[in-house]
């Protein structure tokens, strides 16, 4: 399988809501220094997700983010693909 680093995810709202939103960029960011190797913005920014091969990493991320007001949920996606952290706020 490939490593999520290789997936490509584009949302044409990132950018914009990035900017109007900087804790989504500060998600973001925290999901890429815990080593998410993609991570993407569903539809108007109501979601977001990181994906990760290790469970080990996920179980460090989500212990990261209950220090936050976010909701979270961590679920392991289908055979042979990484393990993702979603959030909501």
């Amino acid at each position: 399988h490939q490593a999520p680093s290789a997936w490509r995810f584009f949302n044409s709202f990132d950018l914009v809501l990035e900017q109007r939103y900087p804790e989504l960029l500060e998600i973001r960011r925290l999901l890429e220094d815990l080593g998410a190797g993609c991570f993407f913005i569903s539809g108007s920014g109501s979601t977001v997700c990181g994906l990760f091969d290790a469970p080990d990493v996920v179980s460090l991320c989500e212990e990261k983010l209950k220090k936050r007001p976010y909701w979270r949920q961590c679920v392991k996606t289908l055979a042979n693909s990484p393990i993702g952290v979603y959030n909501t706020s």
